[in-house]
């Protein structure tokens, strides 16, 4: 729905104009972007969010490079480090507050690989833990 309601302004653009070749100018684009993000307000709240998390770091890579492009900001040097950086923290933050909006293909690894078995758990529920594997050790060796 998304990818049709873009190229349908491109299309309409180029039939009314009759343009064979060339560039669309960037008004038509926003346009076609504008159309395109009303699609979102006919979602579900989970899916918005969900579509949230992943336009969100594409979001701010291509306001970065136009910023770069204008010549408003400099070329930074580490700038995709920064980039993935606040990437990461989006994905922490849904990762600790809304775990639902993750697919379990990217919640998994993160989960498991990346934090270990005791990722979510509090000080005590570690302890209780351990205190239960000791003790299934102890009477495995009985």
């Amino acid at each position: 729905q998304y990818i049709f309601m873009m190229k349908m302004t491109l299309c309409t653009y180029r039939n009314l104009t009759q343009m064979r070749a060339g560039s669309i100018p960037a008004t038509v684009m926003a346009l076609g972007g504008l159309l395109t993000g009303t699609g979102v307000f006919w979602e579900s709240q989970s899916r918005s969010e969900e579509l949230a998390i992943y336009v969100a770091p594409q979001a701010l890579t291509i306001v970065w490079n136009a910023l770069r492009k204008r010549g408003w900001v400099r070329d930074i040097w580490g700038a995709n480090v920064l980039m993935f950086s606040l990437s990461m923290g989006v994905m922490m933050h849904n990762l600790e507050k809304k775990r639902h909006l993750l697919k379990p293909y990217i919640r998994y690894p993160l989960e498991k690989v990346v934090f270990g078995p005791f990722w979510g758990m509090t000080r005590q529920a570690r302890h209780e833990l351990n205190r239960s594997q000791a003790a299934m050790e102890d009477t495995k060796q009985d």
